[in-house]
């Protein structure tokens, strides 16, 4: 077969995109007769880049086109190379950081030792699915975009890659983004990601129950928790505490203020510890410590609690228990129709109680001390001049020792003074009763006991008199006569009681 006639039947095509070029020899066309010259100058004649890639493929062709058929036969001759296109940046965030994983359990068991090896059981309770972060902790890589690589046609011509999107990340002041990219807390909380926004909160919310799914939380802002906490586990908050469903006998604890919306039903094992003010539904059955006020919609049954200030209850009963005021009650009805025993201490503020009574059994035991201090130095300063330089070095180290002592107790008993007037101060017998006080309350107001034996109808107000005597008037300061409902008592110095 000529030159001519051999043209005719065997092409080398482009395809419009220039992404590959085929070879295509008709059925007519003998075995043998096309040889890699004859393809490599219709390779060349089509503007075809030729490289190795090309060659190797134009010999395979010939190989192929050695055999016999009997029909048209197609090769691909060559191929463009592909873009690599530049990848997208992204956040990474570090393992348990990440806050669109769900499930970042870690077992905290925090002062409780962990189950022995082997014993095959794990502790729950103690089991924290929240991962905090602390201050200045890394939480997250911010990847840029990967290098885009062109590619090239079969004509040699470049095919241009796409350039990667950058990662748009808006921090807040609570995150810190180094220059590489590496993002650290600015501040101890939890991870916040709302593409684009990133942040760290202190208001952690839990969408269900504290229980086995979430174990203990203790977190360092405030915890809202939007239905129940159940028996045994603990929520501790440095700020405030949300509660929307009931607490069971479980511990909370708040730096500031806590509001439990279901109430309290402690089972005699639950605790509460709040730094300032507590608003709750009812309070059953619990260990109650509250900073400064205490308001109750409902009822305080069989509830140990220490007020640091006012308890606001204008309809809420007070039934069983043992409560502590240091400020003004307010309340509705205290004990109940049977008799339950109960019992309140008004104008009482234990903290400040107990640093003067620490303070006033370290006195007796300082002075005695500065006075052999005195007993030891007065000889050596007696006779001065004839003491050796040892004995010398001893009086002043006696004399430093003295000075300290001396400033140090002068310094306690400024303290307890102030104490004691902060007290005065702080502390009040104010205690008002919109309904009924029945018999079985026993109050401790100043040095008195008022145990009530007979049902007094209010309203009605108890306080002390100019002269610190209990004494009970109407809301309008008509004088009632306590002693025809409740036995008074004064308590003498050594806490036995006296008839008033």
């Amino acid at each position: 077969m000529n030159p001519e006639t051999l043209a005719e039947h065997v092409k080398l095509t482009v395809t419009p995109d220039k992404l590959a070029a085929e070879l295509h020899v008709d059925a007519e066309v003998p075995a043998g007769v096309v040889d890699e010259g004859f393809v490599l100058a219709l390779a060349q004649g089509v503007g075809l880049a030729i490289n190795q890639s090309v060659h190797q493929s134009i010999a395979n062709a010939v190989e192929v086109l050695k055999k016999p058929r009997a029909e048209m036969v197609r090769i691909k001759i060559a191929s463009a190379t592909a873009p690599v296109h530049g990848e997208p940046g992204y956040i990474e965030f570090l393992p348990g950081f990440d806050p669109l994983v769900a499930g970042r359990a870690q077992v905290d068991y925090g002062d409780h030792p962990s189950p022995a090896r082997g014993s095959g059981g794990v502790d729950h309770y103690h089991k924290f699915t929240f991962t905090l972060v602390p201050s200045n902790g890394e939480i997250a890589k911010i990847h840029q975009p990967s290098t885009p690589e062109d590619g090239q046609d079969v004509m040699g011509g470049v095919i241009a890659a796409r350039l990667g999107k950058q990662v748009q990340v808006v921090a807040d002041d609570t995150i810190i983004i180094q220059p590489d990219g590496r993002v650290f807390a600015a501040r101890p909380g939890v991870v916040d990601w709302q593409d684009p926004k990133l942040r760290m909160l202190r208001m952690l919310k839990l969408p269900g129950n504290i229980d086995f799914s979430t174990g203990n939380i203790n977190f360092p802002g405030s915890v809202v928790v939007a239905k129940a906490v159940r028996d045994h586990f603990k929520v501790a908050a440095a700020g405030d505490v949300l509660v929307n469903g009931q607490v069971e006998g479980a511990a909370l604890s708040a730096g500031r203020d806590a509001r439990l919306e279901g109430g309290m039903a402690g089972k005699e094992t639950g605790t509460l510890d709040v730094g300032r003010d507590l608003n709750a539904r009812y309070l059953n059955n619990t260990t109650v410590s509250i900073g400064r006020d205490l308001t109750v919609d409902k009822e305080l049954v069989n509830t140990r609690a220490v007020v640091g200030r006012n308890f606001l209850g204008r309809a809420a009963s007070i039934t069983g228990g043992k409560i502590i005021f240091g400020g003004s009650v307010e309340v509705f009805e205290l004990g109940s129709q049977i008799g339950v025993a109960t019992e309140l201490v008004l104008g009482s503020i234990p903290e400040i109680e107990k640093v003067i009574g620490a303070g006033e059994e370290m006195l007796p035991q300082l002075i005695p001390k500065r006075d052999k201090l005195e007993q030891q130095i007065q000889p050596l300063r007696k006779f001065a001049g004839k003491i050796s330089a040892a004995e010398i070095e001893r009086l002043c180290e006696l004399e430093h020792f003295e000075r300290e002592l001396t400033v140090g107790i002068k310094s306690l008993q400024s303290r307890l003074e102030t104490l004691k007037s902060m007290l005065q101060t702080r502390s009040a017998v104010d205690l008002t009763v919109h309904g009924r006080i029945y018999p079985k309350v026993l109050i401790l107001a100043g040095n008195y006991t008022i145990d009530f034996y007979k049902t007094c109808l209010g309203p009605v107000r108890i306080g002390l008199s100019a002269s610190a005597e209990p004494e009970m008037t109407s809301l309008h300061g008509e004088q009632l006569n306590l002693a025809d409902y409740a036995r008074v008592r004064k308590i003498d110095g050594s806490g036995q009681k006296k008839a008033a």
